[in-house]
């Protein structure tokens, strides 16, 4: 399990570089999606420690409340981010007329730390990752 976790916190530390990298560049319809991802990576690797995988947004948003919201593990802060971030995400990737402004790309970018951030903090007091 401990591989799998690292695996996935590798893959939402590449997509947050990215996301300062796009973020840099003035791409910031794409850095609320990366920013995103970066956010549902780490989530994947939160509902590992329950042996859990899902395939869908919804499901990811369902089971990361339920085990860890709900439950108090993690603060409420961090459903909401994750769910400010997928709806601008969203907007992005799909409605062809709008534009992400700079000042949400900075949102995104700054959740996205944050997601992550708290991410590692409870898998290391678990001892589930050492980086």
């Amino acid at each position: 399990m401990k591989e799998a976790i690292r695996l996935r916190m590798n893959k939402a530390d590449e997509n947050l570089a990215a996301t300062q990298s796009l973020f840099d560049d003035g791409f910031y319809g794409v850095v609320v999606n990366r920013a995103y991802y970066a956010m549902y990576c780490a989530a994947q690797a939160l509902l590992l420690t329950h042996e859990i995988h899902v395939k869908t947004h919804k499901g990811l948003f369902l089971k990361f409340s339920e085990l860890f919201i709900k439950t108090d593990i993690l603060p409420t802060e961090m459903a909401e981010i994750l769910a400010v971030t997928e709806d601008m995400r969203v907007e992005a990737d799909y409605d062809f007329e709008s534009t992400v402004s700079e000042e949400e790309a900075v949102t995104g970018l700054q959740y996205a730390r944050t997601f992550i951030e708290k991410t590692k903090a409870y898998l290391r007091s678990q001892n589930l990752y050492d980086n």
